[in-house]
């Protein structure tokens, strides 16, 4: 089983690190975007986010060395309660 960092939700108006947020795309899907460790903005639209928040398949940053297996905290509360 290939190891997971865990992304959390951003709640706050600020742009932190390892953090994600909700968007719809134009067919009306959600999906996210999350801030790596270099703080570049990875867009998750073209992946698969279960509703466990697992995303496949694994994230690269074209820009730094960032590229993880993760998983998006409380991705199917939070989708659920928009």
């Amino acid at each position: 089983m290939k190891l997971q960092m865990e992304i959390k939700i951003n709640s706050t108006v600020e742009d932190i690190p390892l953090t994600y947020r909700i968007f719809t795309t134009t067919d009306g899907k959600k999906s996210a975007y999350f801030i790596d460790t270099g703080g570049h903005y990875l867009n998750l639209k073209n992946h698969t986010i279960a509703l466990d928040g697992t995303v496949t398949p694994s994230v690269g940053c074209p820009i730094c060395p960032f590229h993880e297996h993760i998983k998006l905290s409380g991705w199917n509360e939070v989708t659920c309660n928009e």
